[in-house]
């Protein structure tokens, strides 16, 4: 068995926590928001060690290096953005020099995950280019000085790294990556609104306070067929009705407040150019669609409806099954 253990970028809903000395907490370009342990362990694979690897390694490096380490037949042709780790896993052999590029998607012109130019850091070895500044962590683990004045080749070569990897990404920047459903290998898929374009619902915070708008969901259906669409106001597990509040959840790590009850008359949802509506009852746990679908993209958008028809909120889950 082969065991990877890794973290979620930086610290979570606690800031008061151990932070190794790092600046930035969850989805900082600093080290604290984007710097996590990987631990890989197999003890018949011949990994060399207990070491630590000390060169920046990224996510993306984890793909090739499972088809790699698994001798898996990988998708052909494929331009990783990561490479294979297994050499240095294996033997002692250093990985080759190379920059990474930490890049999150923020709000512009409303909640859309849109990217911006320069929003990013750029990881070479010692070195951290954090927008204008740069950092020297071999001296300052914790970022604290701007040395970019100081280095200023160093800080122009980063610079031109990024450039071209941003200019590389070109036109993928404006398409959203689509949710598959309909495939033999998946049915079926389960969505919830933490995929949603255009409004974030990411948490359960968002979905008990009962975010008021509805977000699209950008889909990929992989065969033609009937498909059966069922809406849910919580999760299909919880077996609560869509106009029933939540009840309040004490956890080991924190708790959730009451679930907002939604007076939910009927639903409505729009895939493509099918539309359609139904009423829903009191104690329903979810509204169900049958549509004729054809294969390709299209988006999804779904509402709750108040008595008079008005719209309410998004279905923040739908599990969508290929029937025929």
């Amino acid at each position: 068995t082969l065991l990877i253990f890794m973290g979620d970028n930086g610290t979570a809903t606690c800031e008061n926590v151990f932070n190794a000395g790092m600046r930035g907490k969850k989805r900082s370009l600093y080290e604290g928001g984007h710097r996590v342990p990987c631990f890989v362990r197999w003890p018949s694979g011949g990994l060399v060690g207990p070491r630590q690897i000390v060169q920046p390694t990224q996510c993306q490096d984890i793909l090739p290096t499972l088809i790699d380490l698994c001798d898996l037949d990988g998708p052909a042709p494929a331009d990783f953005d990561g490479i294979s780790l297994t050499a240095a896993l294996q033997t002692e052999v250093p990985i080759a020099d190379r920059m990474l590029f930490v890049q999150y998607g923020h709000a512009v012109d409303g909640w859309t995950g849109e990217s911006r130019r320069g929003d990013a850091a750029v990881i070479w070895n010692r070195w951290r280019l954090v927008g204008d500044e740069l950092f020297d962590l071999s001296r300052d683990p914790g970022q604290q000085t701007d040395v970019a004045s100081e280095h200023p080749d160093v800080q122009a070569l980063m610079q031109a790294e990024y450039d071209a990897w941003w200019d590389r990404l070109g036109g993928n920047l404006d398409s959203y990556h689509p949710i598959t459903i309909g495939s033999d290998v998946e049915n079926p898929t389960r969505l919830c609104s933490c995929d949603w374009a255009y409004v974030y619902c990411d948490n359960p915070g968002n979905v008990r306070g009962c975010v008021l708008d509805s977000g699209t969901w950008h889909i990929k259906v992989d065969q033609p067929g009937t498909y059966e669409f069922s809406l849910f106001r919580w999760p299909e597990e919880s077996d609560l009705p869509i106009s029933a509040p939540a009840p309040v959840i004490h956890g080991v790590d924190g708790s959730l407040p009451e679930g907002r009850a939604l007076p939910a008359a009927g639903a409505r949802m729009k895939f493509g150019v099918f539309e359609a509506e139904t009423n829903v009852g009191h104690e329903d746990r979810c509204a169900t669609f049958s549509a004729d679908l054809a294969a390709g993209q299209a988006t999804l958008a779904t509402w709750w409806l108040d008595a008079r028809g008005s719209k309410l909120a998004g279905a923040y889950y739908v599990v969508v099954r290929r029937c025929a």
